[in-house]
C-alpha cells in the first residue's frame, strides 16, 4: 500500500520510518531538497520537492492511489487543504497534524471531519498528557493509557534494593497486588519472556506491567519503601505543552503546581486558564526563579520548553536545586540515546513518538478501537470489544487457548476494570485490552469478528 506523507521534518521522518516497517511505499512531499535528502539517505522512500497542498504535486505523488495521506507539516492550513485534496482523489485515511487548539474545539464553526480530515492529531497534547501519565506512575520508564486512561501499561527497570526479589511470584508476600496487576513480560540480557508463577525478578530486569494508576503506585511502594513521594510539580514553559499539562494535573488534586513562564503575555494567558496552580513569570534558565518556585526534595521539574538545550539546562539547575524527578521535552531523536546513557533527565518525552500512538489504529485496520505501543517493548496493545461472532464469547480465559504470543492484559466490563485470571468468562459487549508479540499480532484481527 502506498502512503504519502507530507513535510520531511522530525514528525515526517519518525512517521515514515514507521511505515517502511509496516511494508507501505512511502512517498515524503516537502519544499526543503536537505531535509528530504537526509530522510532518503537512511529510508527506502520517495521524495518529491514541492508543496503537499498544491494538487500539481499531489499528482505527481499519485495521490489517486494511496491509501493513507499523513499530512505533519507545522502549518495547519495546509495540512487541512492537503487532506481536503486528498478526500477528493478517493484517499480512505487521511491524518492531520493540528495545534491549533481553536481547530480542535470548532465552536461551530469548523468541522474538521466534513473538510476531509479523518484524524486530527496535535503532539502538544499527546505529550502532555505522555508526561502527566509519567508523573501519576512511580518508577515508569514510559507509559501507554488505555481504557481511555483507566489503565495503564508502563515499563520500569527493577532498580537496585528492590524488595522481595528473592522469592517466585507464586510466593509474593503482596499477593492481591500480584493478583491484580497483570505484569506481562520481562526482558531479561537482550531475551524477551512470558513470566509465570516461578518467574522471580531481578535487579536490571526490565518489567512491562499493566493495571491501574493505583495499582501501579502500591507496586512502587512494595518494591521501594523508601522511595521519595512526589507532593510538588513545577512545569517550565507556559506554551500549548505547559499550559496544558497544568490542567490535566489540577484535575488529579494530588500535586502542589507552579509554572514558570518567560513571556509576560503568554504567563498571563496561563494565570487566567489555571485555576489552582501558581504562575511565575521570569526567566527559566534562572537560579534565582527555580530557587523561588520552592524547589524541594519531595518536588518533580517538567520542562517543555521548544528549545531542547534549554530543556536540559533548565532541569539540571533544578536537580541541583534538589528536585527528585525530572521530565524534559526532547524533539531531536538523536539526542535521546545520549540523555538516557548519561542520566541528564530523568525521563525524555518526544512529541512525534507520542504521537505514534494516535495514528497507529490507522495503519493496523479496524479490528481495533486503540492501538498502543510502548517504544521499549517489542509488541503492542490492541483495545478491542468482544462481539457474539467473537470466539472468544462466553467462555472462559483458560478455555479460550489464545494463540501463542497474546496475553489478555485486562478486562472492562460495564464500568470494572477486571483484571483477567483463567477461570474469567468472556462476555458479549466486555472490552479487551490484548497484547501481542510482534510475530503474533496478525492473529488479534481473527478474535474481534464483528
Amino acid at each position: 500500500m502506498k502512503a504519502i506523507i507530507i513535510g520531511a521534518g522530525s514528525a515526517g521522518g519518525v512517521l515514515a520510518e514507521r511505515l517502511t516497517e509496516e511494508n507501505y511505499d512511502v512517498i515524503v512531499i516537502d519544499p526543503n531538497p536537505a531535509s528530504l535528502a537526509r530522510l532518503a539517505e537512511n529510508l527506502d522512500i520517495l521524495t518529491i520537492e514541492g508543496s503537499g497542498a498544491d494538487p500539481r504535486v499531489l499528482a505527481r505523488a499519485g495521490v489517486e492511489d494511496a491509501a493513507l495521506l499523513l499530512a505533519v507539516t507545522d502549518r495547519d492550513e495546509a495540512n487541512i487543504l492537503a487532506c481536503i485534496l486528498a478526500r477528493n482523489a478517493g484517499v480512505k485515511h487521511r491524518i492531520a497534524r493540528i495545534q491549533n487548539p481553536a481547530y480542535h474545539q470548532g465552536l461551530g464553526l469548523i468541522d474538521l471531519s466534513v473538510l476531509g480530515v479523518s484524524l486530527a492529531i496535535d503532539p502538544a497534547t499527546e505529550c502532555a498528557t505522555e508526561m502527566a501519565a509519567l508523573l501519576m506512575s512511580p518508577l515508569a520508564q514510559e507509559v501507554a493509557r488505555l481504557f481511555d486512561g483507566r489503565v495503564i501499561a508502563a515499563t520500569f527497570k527493577i532498580p537496585a534494593g528492590a524488595r522481595n526479589l528473592d522469592l517466585p511470584l507464586a510466593q509474593y508476600p503482596n499477593a492481591e497486588l500480584i493478583r491484580n496487576l497483570r505484569l506481562i513480560a520481562l526482558e531479561r540480557n537482550g531475551e524477551l519472556l512470558i513470566p509465570d508463577g516461578e518467574t522471580r525478578l531481578a535487579v536490571d530486569d526490565f518489567a512491562a506491567v499493566v493495571g491501574t494508576s493505583e495499582q501501579l503506585i502500591k507496586l512502587a511502594d512494595d518494591l521501594l519503601p523508601e522511595r521519595t513521594i512526589i507532593r510538588k510539580v513545577v512545569i517550565a514553559g507556559g506554551g500549548p505543552i505547559g499550559c496544558m499539562l497544568a490542567q490535566q494535573l489540577e484535575r488529579f488534586d494530588k500535586f502542589g503546581l507552579v509554572l514558570l513562564e518567560r513571556d509576560p503575555a503568554v504567563a498571563e494567558q496561563c494565570a487566567n486558564v489555571l485555576k489552582q496552580t501558581l504562575v511565575l513569570c521570569g526567566d527559566m534558565l534562572s537560579q534565582d526563579l527555580i530557587h523561588t518556585a520552592g524547589i524541594t526534595r519531595e518536588t518533580a521539574f517538567v520542562s517543555t520548553l521548544a528549545d531542547n538545550e534549554a530543556n536540559i539546562i533548565a532541569s539540571l539547575l533544578a536537580t541541583k536545586s534538589g528536585a527528585c524527578f525530572s521530565i524534559g521535552r526532547v524533539s531531536k531523536l538523536e539526542y535521546l540515546p545520549i540523555i538516557n546513557q548519561v542520566g541528564l533527565l530523568d525521563r525524555t518525552v518526544n512529541p512525534y513518538l507520542s504521537m505514534i500512538n494516535a495514528i497507529i489504529h490507522f495503519i493496523r485496520g479496524t479490528h481495533a478501537e486503540r492501538v498502543s505501543t510502548l517504544r521499549s517493548l517489542k509488541g503492542e496493545f490492541h483495545e478491542v470489544t468482544v462481539t457474539t461472532k467473537s470466539p472468544l464469547c462466553d467462555k472462559t480465559l483458560r478455555d479460550a487457548k489464545l494463540p501463542r504470543g497474546l496475553i489478555v492484559a485486562s478486562l472492562l466490563r460495564g464500568s470494572d476494570i477486571i483484571t483477567p485470571t483463567g477461570d474469567i468468562t468472556i462476555e458479549a459487549g466486555n472490552r479487551l485490552v490484548i497484547f501481542g508479540l510482534p510475530d503474533a499480532i496478525k492473529k488479534i484481527a481473527p478474535l474481534c469478528k464483528k
